[in-house]
């Protein structure tokens, strides 16, 4: 589909997205993408594209040695502190904490 398009390359290229680019990609007023995508996933675009971030920078700190600032990046937060902060609210633990736990690699303080 054209959200899964579309938020493929956005995470994995870093790229900005937002609800209004994803609806114009579809052809669709964003208001009506945002109902229709709600009604489809249970779910709004933006804490459905928050967690699909978060999934990939576990991802990433399992999986690899790369910094977290870079994780960051590369998952689509636009800075590091704020993805620290999303992080912690969401797993109750830091990006650190998370890799040392749940990872085989280990990044050095």
């Amino acid at each position: 589909t054209a959200t899964t398009e579309i938020y493929t390359l956005s995470l994995h290229d870093a790229l900005p997205i937002s609800l209004t680019e994803v609806a114009a990609y579809a052809s669709l007023n964003s208001q009506y993408f945002s109902r229709l995508f709600k009604k489809t996933t249970g779910t709004t675009f933006v804490n459905y594209l928050a967690q699909k971030r978060l999934d990939y920078s576990k991802e990433l700190l399992i999986k690899t040695n790369l910094k977290i600032s870079l994780i960051a990046k590369k998952s689509g937060f636009s800075d590091a502190q704020y993805f620290h902060k999303i992080f912690k609210l969401e797993t109750g633990i830091t990006p650190l904490e998370y890799r040392l736990l749940k990872g085989e690699n280990h990044e050095s303080p």
